[in-house]
Formats: structure tokens, sequence, C-alpha cells
């Protein structure tokens, strides 16, 4: 895991993803291997995915944006709910719900409901339509890669089986993988491991 995953305010093991919910009914799915930090303000509610995967349920309020921070880019939800995918530095966001605004340094995109789009390795991808049931399918215990770089098939692997697994750079960026895999999560329905949860007044 990072350093940065290791201070995180939730964090799963390999092969154990957890459910939170979150002090304004929001929900958060957190997937096997991953890191998670919250910080609720007056003004915004922002999350930080440091590393592997997430999927939110996002509870309406116009006076607090709601917005998630994933490796290059910045998140935010526009009443909705949504997929990230953070591997090294490619960052993958799934809408199932209504729309979501991708904002990164060089790029902006409304990300609507049925769509995808990728951030990293110099390169940007969509907003183009998925399959979004086969994009979240890993909450049911099931991996779906369709065409995905090796290096992220490979992190999400590592973080689901706990799998170490060394590939050149080029091949983890140029070579394309497709299958289908039955990872069986271990899911904990209370926090995960980490901080304490924020209070309801925070």
């Amino acid at each position: 895991m990072t350093r940065a995953g290791r201070f995180a305010d939730y964090r799963t093991l390999a092969g154990d993803s957890c459910e939170l919910l979150l002090p304004d009914g929001s929900h958060v799915d957190l997937s096997a291997g991953s890191a998670l930090s919250v910080d609720y303000g007056e003004t915004a509610r922002r999350l930080t995915l440091h590393q592997g995967e997430a999927f939110f349920q996002v509870t309406g309020d116009s006076a607090r944006p709601f917005v998630v921070k994933a490796g290059p880019a910045d998140f935010t939800a526009l009443g909705t709910a949504f997929n990230i995918r953070l591997a090294g530095d490619r960052v993958r966001l799934t809408v199932t719900e209504h729309s979501v605004l991708a904002r990164s340094s060089a790029v902006e995109a409304v990300v609507e409901q049925g769509q995808q789009f990728a951030l990293g390795d110099g390169a940007t991808a969509g907003p183009r339509a998925v399959d979004s049931e086969a994009e979240t399918a890993w909450r049911h215990g099931v991996l779906v890669f369709r065409a995905t770089p090796l290096g992220e098939v490979i992190d999400v692997l590592a973080r689901n089986a706990g799998w170490n697994v060394w590939t050149p750079r080029s091949h983890r960026r140029y070579c394309a993988w497709s299958s289908r895999w039955r990872s069986r999560p271990r899911w904990r329905r209370s926090e995960c491991t980490g901080k304490e949860r924020p209070s309801a007044g925070a």
C-alpha cells in the first residue's frame, strides 16, 4: 500500500472489501486493497481515493459539493452514483446514475450515465458508452476486463488476490487484456480498517 494509503481514514486489505456509511447518508463500497480519506466541511464534501477502487452512491446537498480526488483528476457528483478505479497514474470513472463532472489540469468533461472516462499514461479516453454493470461487477465478486491495459489488470488482480506480479513498463501500458474472473470478496458491513469515522456533525 502507498504511504498516503497507509494513513488514510479507511483502508482494506487484499481480498477484503467493505461498505461505508458516510455522515451525510452517502454510501461507499470500498474494493479490496484500497484506501480512502474523507474530509467533510461546511462548504464541500471532499474525499481522496489514494489507491484501488470505490463505488459511490451520493446523497444530494447543493450547498456542499461531493468531490472525489483520484490521481490526476477531481470528480464532482451531479446527483449520482459512480465508480472510480485508480491504478498507478491511470484513473477510470464509470457513471451508473445521472452524471459526474471530471476535471484535471488538461481536460474537463461531463460524464453521463452509462459512460466512462479514463485519464492517465499521457492520454485521455472518453466519455464513451460502456456496460456499467460489467464495469462495477466487482461489487458482486466478479472481475470483468475488456481491452484493459495489462498494468491495470495486474493492479486489480493484486488487490483482490494478493498477487505480486512484475511486468515491463512497456507491456503494462500497451498490452490489452480481456477476461472474466470470480474474486469472491470478503465483504464486511462494518467500518473499514483505519481512523475513526467522522462524526455526523463534521
